[in-house]
């Protein structure tokens, strides 16, 4: 059932590599006009340039000394084991040579590179320096010469990268040195600032950028694309900071008959900037509205999110997307509402069969909030007949769902559904499929399985949810039983004697544990699978640390001579 056996190679010590072979050797390609401060500060040189040893310095690179340069010796050197540190040399000596010339996308793949992993100051060297060689003149001309130079390709590259880790702070710093140039920045660079700082809960630098956009950026006009995605960048970010009702005040009146917001009656003066701002929201879109559903989610306003989807529902410019239908099975899952849950997911179903398969509006997380009404409503004999036979459509669609698409907190919602419900099998079988896709690799990035110096197989659980964390024990407890024909030629030797070592499996103690605080429920249940396995492991907690749980080899070895 389980397939190849993965615990022979994850059981080996696994030396995570910081950065790739590749990426260091795309970074030696592109080394370009550095300034001699960002290579010393990025290969963590603080000499001055005054320091560095006076020598004849080399004719301009752009002649034949950049052609003899030896790359292809040093991209050789850096193929092998030696990692980082020949980029370290090979900037040091940059540094001493003063100048290297490079293009814009050449200088785009190495700051994409050095903000990847987090080297933010070299970063904002490098476009200082780029910026003070490109535009000396800082005037109202810069911004046309800063596009005509592609420096802004640069600049959105960069601000990509930033996207991705959340970095505001470093966001801030790119505004503040294009203002430097008389250079004005994008919407696009403020978006970003804005959510940025909502994920970082900065309250006030949202409310002030809103401010600032208003009073400086935001033109009165519907055809503006730029201006409404910004705005609804406004709406993302209050959402985030948990001003949902801010959110139901802008964008509640983009559906008829949607009850207003409590901020509508007030007139004082510090809320004529939300009601401008509403006035310039008029067109729909299904990012809005599906921002307006997790606002009225957030308020626990049921009527008002059936009502809104109803509404997508006749719409073209905003149909209801597969994000849509995931958040308000979820929010209809928790307040224990079944068969509105099974209903909706009907709709969805219904609407994927219109478009031909084209549009898919079913993930993952929405199978499982069916899958979970189904089980409910099965338990209490509620289910009616009507959904009896969608309830083998929903089973059917989820054992051939390709999970490697999903999320990770999709699919660990799934194991403890399908745990809930006692679908051990089931649940053993999406756990190989994990395994062996996309989630498998992140996993052992993690190093959740790994063998110690002392010989001992450790198994750690943390990130796992309750369900994928049993599923991986019995896996795990699976392969071993894989290992006995081995074990059976080992025994009679002097190293099979020793062969079976000791698992420790980490579950913690429960300072996470939402419900119950310094509560191990993992633990429990750990223990409970434990003991439940024929012969029994007899699994014992730690002296040391009581989030840790033993499994002697001497019990290993009763366990699987017996089974």
């Amino acid at each position: 059932m389980y397939g190849t056996n993965i615990l022979a190679t994850s059981f080996g010590r696994i030396q995570a590599t910081r950065h790739t072979r590749r990426v260091a050797i795309n970074a030696l390609r592109c080394v370009g006009s550095l300034h001699v401060n960002s290579i010393h500060r990025l290969v963590g040189n603080n000499r001055a340039i005054s320091d560095i040893p006076s020598k004849k310095l080399v004719h301009s690179v752009n002649g034949e000394w950049a052609n003899q340069f030896p790359w292809e010796k040093l991209l050789k050197r850096c193929g092998r084991d030696e990692e980082l540190e020949d980029v370290s040399k090979l900037l040091t000596h940059l540094a001493d040579k003063r100048t290297l010339d490079a293009s814009v996308g050449n200088l785009i793949t190495l700051c994409e590179y050095l903000a990847r992993n987090e080297y933010y100051d070299p970063v904002h060297n490098i476009l200082s320096d780029n910026l003070d060689k490109l535009l000396p003149n800082r005037d109202r001309s810069a911004k046309e010469h800063f596009v005509l130079s592609g420096l802004h390709k640069l600049f959105d590259a960069v601000l990509s990268v930033y996207k991705n880790k959340n970095e505001w702070k470093q966001v801030h710093r790119m505004i503040h040195l294009l203002h430097e140039r008389s250079i004005d920045p994008n919407l696009r660079i403020f978006r970003v600032f804005l959510v940025a700082c909502a994920r970082s809960n900065r309250k006030e630098h949202v409310h002030k950028t809103i401010q600032y956009l208003y009073a400086n950026k935001f033109v009165n006009s519907l055809d503006d694309a730029e201006t409404m995605k910004t705005l609804t960048a406004c709406c993302q970010a209050l959402l985030l900071i948990g001003q949902s009702d801010r959110v139901i005040q802008l964008l509640g009146h983009l559906i008829e008959g949607l009850p207003s917001s409590k901020y509508d009656a007030a007139s004082r003066n510090s809320d004529l900037l939300w009601i401008r701002l509403k006035s310039m929201i008029r067109s729909r879109d299904t990012i809005r509205l599906n921002l307006l559903v997790q606002a009225c989610i957030r308020e626990d306003q049921e009527k008002q999110v059936l009502k809104t989807l109803t509404w997508m529902h006749g719409s073209k410019q905003a149909a209801p997307n597969c994000f849509t239908f995931e958040v308000i099975l979820q929010f209809l899952l928790r307040r224990k509402q079944w068969i509105k849950v099974l209903t909706i997911y009907d709709q969805a179903h219904h609407l994927e069969s219109e478009s031909g398969g084209k549009t898919i509006l079913i993930n993952l997380a929405s199978l499982t909030a069916a899958l979970t009404a189904w089980k409910s409503l099965d338990q209490r004999r509620q289910l009616e007949p009507a959904y009896r036979q969608n309830a083998v459509s929903i089973w059917n669609r989820l054992v051939k769902y390709d999970i490697s698409k999903s999320e990770e907190h999709q699919v660990l919602q799934l194991f403890d559904c399908l745990w809930r419900y006692g679908c051990r099998e089931e649940a053993a079988k999406f756990f190989v499929q994990a395994v062996f896709s996309t989630f498998g690799s992140i996993w052992r990035r993690r190093n959740w399985i790994r063998q110690l110096s002392s010989g001992a197989i450790e198994v750690d659980l943390h990130g796992f949810s309750c369900g994928a964390a049993q599923s991986a024990v019995l896996f795990v407890l699976h392969d071993l039983e894989r290992e006995r024909p081995m074990m059976e030629e080992l025994k009679i030797t002097r190293i099979g004697r020793n062969w079976q070592p000791d698992i420790r499996v980490i579950t913690g103690v429960g300072r996470h544990n939402r419900r119950n605080y310094m509560h191990a429920e993992l633990r429990t249940r750990i223990t409970t699978i434990l003991n439940e396995v024929s012969p029994n492991l007899k699994p014992s907690q730690c002296n040391t640390n009581s989030g840790v749980l033993l499994l002697t080899s001497q019990n290993l070895r009763r366990w699987m001579e017996e089974r």
